[in-house]
């Protein structure tokens, strides 16, 4: 069904403000990832189901439409039925469509009867005509295999208003809320034993970082510029925490700037770097590897468009690694800066940084590296790499999401990115947000006084893995099978959708991730895996697993035993 008649079709049925529907609107999780809704109604309708949100009972709408409208689309009625109808033309052509896994309607149904459960004693009579197959894309598929029954057992459907939900068109104020922790409904989850294996994306906070940043959220809740007593004592924390990840980094204190994250930090160090270096010498040249995260990447592209730079992009070999002689050879006296990412965040792939930073530091020439990966892997001191700048986050070794930091070395001129106040020596204006900061570098000697024992749990993970999944047919390892990231394996599927694969392993219990999180669900082949050399219908079939410091034995061995049917049932589909 063509986006459009979809939303003619909504508003048909809903939009005239007559029948017994009113304009409330429901936002439920969808097990895959990916918001659904749907119009919610307080009277039976012909082709209803009942469902329970909250303490309510209404009915929800389970036509081809609603399909689209509500496994697929997001929407938020904030706004009212014009932004709601806009919302569902949006997010229907952009939205991860997941063409091969097909749900009989009838399953729909079952999921959304008894307040939402999946459950096997209830499930209503579906008319003969929804006795076929109904995919994504909203067109019948007879035939095509479905998911099993103890698949789609797994499917949680949580139903809950959400609080940002206005007043409907007839004034009626939805209410807000969630079934209670020891409803049935709360408890039908993805897998009753949830395996998170994308630790690359994000790690939870460790608890003993959340107990140290604690008191800075309302005890010593000063603004660390002023000069009262309140904004002293948040300075003393502030300068703390930068000595403290200055020791981890093996530098001195005034080399380290805090950032909200990675990606600014990426962003500060090419911009700045660039922009001072074209400043105090007009140079004008950037060397950047192709296998960078967008952080890196997508600024180099801003500085070749918008300012004038001239961008040359290094190669890689098959494991994604670049040559020190490439580098070498490629250095031009109008060259500004270097950058080449430390540890791979798709494929896992160590870089030698160490080496072409050398070839750099002979050259005259700045050189940068995104650590974000690495620090959380393996030890990052920027004496022994000699890097002029190196980016870290927090987030990526237990610490909390939102702050990052930026290693500068002494004497190295960097233009600000945003201008304001005074903050980190005129080079990062904005107040300092000092809890996070504080688990930051509480997070960041943590990982360093552990890292011997994690990384040995890691690898030995890693390894069966790395052992196990290739021997799936029409499948690849990606990324240098020894210098790589301890936790970390990835790999390709010959002919298969890694978004459908991504969700059929959601559906068992297992998150795992395509390649880069801020790029997941994105239908086009990652410009990292075609950078190796792999032709288009191998790069589309990426898998990253990364496993952490809860992961177990019993966990990996589970999500190997689980991967290989659904490997085959997705390739069955696609073929059908």
């Amino acid at each position: 069904m063509r986006v459009d008649s979809a939303v003619e079709n909504v508003q048909e049925r809903h939009g005239q403000g007559e029948g017994p529907c009113r304009r409330e609107f429901a936002e439920h999780r969808h097990p895959m990832g990916i918001g659904r809704g749907a119009y919610i109604c307080q009277a039976d309708g012909q082709d209803g189901v009942r469902a329970k949100a909250g303490f309510r009972r209404r009915a929800i709408e389970l036509d081809e439409t609603a399909i689209h409208t509500g496994l697929i689309g997001r929407v938020e009625a904030t706004q009212g039925r014009a932004n709601f109808l806009e919302d569902i033309r949006h997010r229907l052509k952009g939205a991860l469509t997941l063409v091969s896994l097909r749900i009989p309607v009838a399953e729909l149904e079952r999921f959304v009867g008894a307040g939402g459960c999946a459950r096997r004693d209830h499930r209503p009579a579906p008319s003969p005509a929804r006795e076929q197959n109904v995919g994504f894309d909203g067109r019948a598929t007879p035939g095509v295999e479905e998911l099993t029954p103890e698949d789609l057992a797994y499917v949680r459907v949580h139903h809950q208003l959400p609080t940002s939900v206005t007043e409907s068109r007839d004034g009626v104020k939805p209410k807000t809320g969630r079934p209670p922790r020891d409803s049935a409904c709360y408890n039908a989850r993805v897998s009753p034993d949830r395996t998170y294996l994308d630790y690359a994306a994000t790690t939870p906070v460790d608890p003993r970082v959340i107990e140290v940043m604690l008191p800075y959220f309302h005890e010593t809740f000063g603004n660390p510029s002023s000069v009262h007593g309140w904004g002293q004592e948040a300075d003393a924390a502030l300068e703390g925490s930068r000595a403290r990840v200055a020791n981890v980094l093996g530098c001195s204190s005034e080399e380290i700037l805090f950032t909200s994250g990675g990606s600014e930090s990426d962003n500060l160090a090419l911009r700045g770097a660039a922009l001072g270096e074209r400043t105090r010498r007009g140079a004008d040249h950037l060397l950047v590897s192709p296998v960078e995260h967008d952080a890196v990447a997508q600024t180099a592209h801003q500085l070749e468009t918008l300012y004038g730079f001239h961008v040359e992009w290094l190669r890689v070999d098959a494991y994604g690694r670049v040559s020190v002689d490439d580098v070498r050879h490629r250095l031009r006296p109008e060259t500004a800066l270097v950058s080449v990412i430390h540890a791979n965040n798709e494929i896992g792939t160590l870089n030698p940084i160490r080496e072409i930073a050398s070839v750099c530091r002979q050259n005259g020439i700045l050189f940068h590296t995104d650590s974000v990966q690495a620090a959380s892997q393996i030890p990052v001191d920027v004496g022994e790499l000699g890097v002029d700048l190196l980016s870290i986050g927090a987030h990526k070794f237990y610490g909390p999401k939102g702050v990052g930091a930026l290693y500068v070395r002494k004497g190295i001129a960097l233009v600000p990115s945003q201008t304001g106040g005074s903050h980190e020596a005129g080079r990062r204006a904005g107040t300092p947000n000092v809890p996070l900061i504080v688990g930051m570098a509480s997070a960041l000697e943590l990982v360093a006084a552990e890292r011997e024992d994690n990384v040995r749990h890691f690898a030995a993970l890693r390894d069966v893995i790395l052992q196990e999944v290739p021997e799936i047919a029409g499948t690849r390892v990606t990324g240098h099978p020894a210098e790589r990231l301890p936790n970390h394996a990835s790999f390709v599927f010959r002919g298969l959708d890694g978004n459908a694969l991504l969700a059929g392993l959601d559906l068992k219990g297992y998150a795992v991730s395509s390649g880069s999180a801020c790029k997941t669900g994105d239908p086009r082949p990652s410009e990292v895996l075609l950078a190796l050399g792999l032709p288009a219908d191998w790069a589309l079939g990426s898998l990253r697993v990364t496993v952490g410091r809860s992961t177990t034995k019993e966990a990996v061995q589970g999500f190997l035993e689980a991967l290989p049917p659904i490997v085959d049932r997705l390739r069955h589909a696609s073929a059908a």
